[in-house]
């Protein structure tokens, strides 16, 4: 089932879907979720630049590395469990920052 079943149509005069089409090109994102956002008052933010869309792809491939790299260090040297560890953190803080003023 739906999470969203309520459907709304809206009549906009030029100056509005003009606005709401300026919008969706800002923020990358289609007309129901602008609006949703804006319902929620939640801050627009503009969509991600083709760089830092290319940032985000190898921060995934460091993720990726860095599982790898755990996998065989854990089999091989149990010791560095913890320093391991503190690596995740400091990639999930750096993912969460970047992600925080990158994406919505």
């Amino acid at each position: 089932m739906r999470k969203r079943q309520n459907r709304v149509v809206v009549r906009l005069t030029d100056e509005e879907y003009n606005k709401l089409q300026e919008l969706k090109e800002f923020t990358g994102m289609d007309g129901s979720r602008v609006t949703r956002r804006l319902l929620n008052l939640e801050k627009l933010k503009e969509k991600p630049s083709p760089e830092t869309l290319k940032v985000l792809r190898e921060l995934r491939y460091i993720k990726n590395n860095l599982d790898q790299i755990s996998r065989v260090a854990r089999k091989n040297n149990p010791e560095c469990i913890e320093t391991i560890a503190e690596i995740r953190k400091e990639y999930h803080y750096i993912k969460k920052a970047l992600y925080d003023y990158c994406i919505n």
